[in-house]
């Protein structure tokens, strides 16, 4: 071998030995972070996180837990799916409820998704906003997370039954406390909430033909820390309101103009958690006392001259009484009168006269006998 070769032998080493040098420093003061990874190459046989499902259902009061180990990945949620699984299969999406992280600098850990985030969340069906899910349309929850580690993501998808407890099923109802409305009386409602909140809609005044509304009246709620307790709305607010009437493009109805109509008072309400409304049917029954017609009194009758003849009263002892207290008892004996005919001639008169001409004749008689 001459000396050149071993020259060029030389220079090559020494480029070579130059070039890892460089490589390990470069290495050493790189880095590493989220923006910046790590100069390694991972593959999908080599990254693998693990995770493990703590809780095997939501009952609507429990927690969504599991334990991960990220590998030095970085822990990302990519979305809350409750859906139907056995029904029509409705979707229901979030993407932004955040979960409470409990990871090391290696991404080993707790991961815990609270169940009143769940509950609170806005949901989306179909791109239009739910505001608060009714759970007991839904039977699992789909959770999907996952790491990403340099250039590589790694996600998994985990479903959750649905087991609600029997609080969280029970829907809310509203009762009718009173039979009907008669004007005279509120109308009160027995209410029971889930969480003490109900949103209290229009009140519709129903007849054989048209629906007279109602946007303003504001009832009285009244509920306990349990949700429960009652809706009032009052007579004087229904009688004081004004109505409107869209067929008839009627704007300023008052309850006089429409009470004699209607039939059917409807109080439309919302509860958290249903998309429909709840409509309340109460009776109109209005009460019609002191409102008839009295009737004509009769013609006053002149009342008959009494009797001159008063009759005569004997008092006669009472003996057990007088033996007692001395009081008498007073006995009327009344004249029997002639029967009234009618012919008010003086009898008597005429019977006088009649008399007294005979009286004369005799004497005019006996008088012409001793002159002849």
């Amino acid at each position: 071998m001459n000396k050149k070769t071993i020259m060029t032998m030389l220079v090559a080493g020494a480029l070579s030995v130059s070039a890892l040098s460089t490589t390990a420093v470069f290495a050493e003061d790189a880095v590493v972070n989220e923006n910046t990874p790590a100069v390694t190459e991972t593959t999908t046989s080599t990254y693998q996180p693990e995770y493990k499902q703590l809780t095997d259902s939501w009952t609507g009061n429990n927690d969504i837990v599991f334990e991960v180990d990220g590998k030095g990945g970085f822990f990302y949620v990519d979305s809350i799916e409750p859906f139907d699984s056995n029904g029509d299969g409705s979707t229901y999406i979030n993407s932004t409820i955040q979960p409470k992280v409990e990871l090391d600098a290696n991404g080993k850990g707790k991961i815990t998704f609270s169940s009143d985030a769940i509950k609170k969340a806005k949901y989306y069906y179909h791109a239009e906003e739910v505001n608060q899910l009714d759970w007991t349309k839904v039977d699992t929850i789909a959770i999907s997370m996952g790491f990403r580690k340099g250039t590589y993501i790694t996600g998994e998808t985990f479903y959750v039954p649905i087991k609600l407890d029997a609080s969280e099923t029970t829907k809310p109802s509203a009762t009718l406390k009173s039979n009907a409305f008669t004007g005279d009386n509120d109308i009160v409602l027995d209410v029971n909430t889930t969480d003490g909140k109900v949103v209290f809609g229009q009140v519709e005044l129903w007849s054989s033909d048209y629906t007279y509304i109602n946007t303003t009246i504001e009832p009285k709620v009244e509920f306990d820390a349990n949700g429960k307790g009652t809706l009032t709305v009052s007579k004087d607010d229904l009688k004081n309101a004004i109505y409107f009437q869209p067929e008839l493009q009627k704007f300023h109805l008052t309850w006089e103009e429409i009470a004699s109509k209607i039939d059917t008072i409807a109080l439309n309400l919302k509860f958290t958690g249903q998309d429909s409304v709840y409509t309340v049917q109460v009776p109109v029954k209005l009460n019609t006392t002191g409102t008839t017609t009295p009737e004509k009194p009769s013609e006053p009758t002149t009342p008959s001259k009494p009797s001159d003849d008063k009759g005569t009263t004997t008092i006669t002892p009472n003996a057990s009484a007088a033996k007692d207290d001395k009081k008498t008892n007073t006995t009327t004996t009344a004249k029997k009168e002639a029967p009234k005919t009618g012919d008010t001639m003086n009898v008597a008169l005429y019977a006088s006269l009649l008399v007294v001409s005979a009286l004369f004749a005799v004497v005019l008689t006996t008088k012409k006998r001793i002159t002849e």
